[in-house]
């Protein structure tokens, strides 16, 4: 079993929480190589396999709460949770509290997703299946899969794959999806909370799980490691 970090936008983010997103596909291929005048190279999710443990990054935020407890915030949907009263996580969080920060005056920026670290992760996945088919083989329910649409989208007969297609484009840059590449297609169930949690023994410097949400992708604080 391998663990591997995925980066997750804050819309899809909020579709994993709320259950509508079970697959994603990522490149099967880097353009690196190509741009240098020699033959595309495998890209890391060529490796992935069914097992394989996935810990999202995304944007978060470490503060304080009013008695002065050291907090990570979730910017998709303002989720908190208090760190762990251990020496470890008091440092853990104060490396992220002053993420390009000259002083603690100025601590507390957003962290982008890229600059997540593991311990702050609150979502994994746990892959179920992957494979490599070209961008165009996906269908309607395979957009429906990747978390894209939401009621507005049906209610207004809109077409899923189109939609996801829009995204593509706004991922990988206009006519993107056109281009129709080899893609890495990742099925996997979601677990709330830390990778960490789901080995032997648990270790995580964060007091409680991200839980399923209730409505509309709010979280609740729930058993602690």
């Amino acid at each position: 079993m391998a663990e591997r970090p995925i980066i997750v936008s804050a819309s899809m983010v909020r579709a994993l929480l709320e259950g509508r997103k079970t697959q994603t596909r990522r490149l099967a291929w880097t353009d690196r190589a190509h741009q240098a005048g020699q033959s595309p190279a495998p890209s890391p999710w060529h490796a992935v396999e069914r097992g394989d443990l996935l810990w999202v990054r995304e944007a978060v935020q470490a503060d304080e709460d009013d008695e002065r407890f050291g907090i990570v915030r979730y910017l998709a949907d303002g989720f908190e949770t208090r760190i762990k009263d251990t020496p470890q996580a008091h440092e853990d969080w104060l490396r992220l509290y002053t993420y390009r920060a000259d002083d603690l005056a100025a601590g507390g920026k957003t962290v982008p997703p890229i600059h997540m670290p593991r311990w702050a992760s609150g979502i994994t996945l746990r892959v179920t299946a992957a494979y490599i088919e070209r961008l165009h083989d996906m269908t309607n329910l395979c957009a429906w899969a990747e978390g894209t649409p939401d009621l507005r989208t049906i209610a207004n007969g809109w077409d899923l794959r189109r939609c996801f297609a829009d995204l593509w484009d706004q991922l990988h840059g206009r006519g993107a999806w056109d281009g129709n590449p080899e893609v890495v297609v990742m099925h996997f169930d979601v677990l709330h909370g830390n990778i960490d949690r789901f080995k032997a023994p648990p270790a995580s410097s964060l007091e409680a799980i991200r839980a399923v949400p209730q409505a509309h992708s709010a979280r609740a604080e729930g058993d602690k490691p």
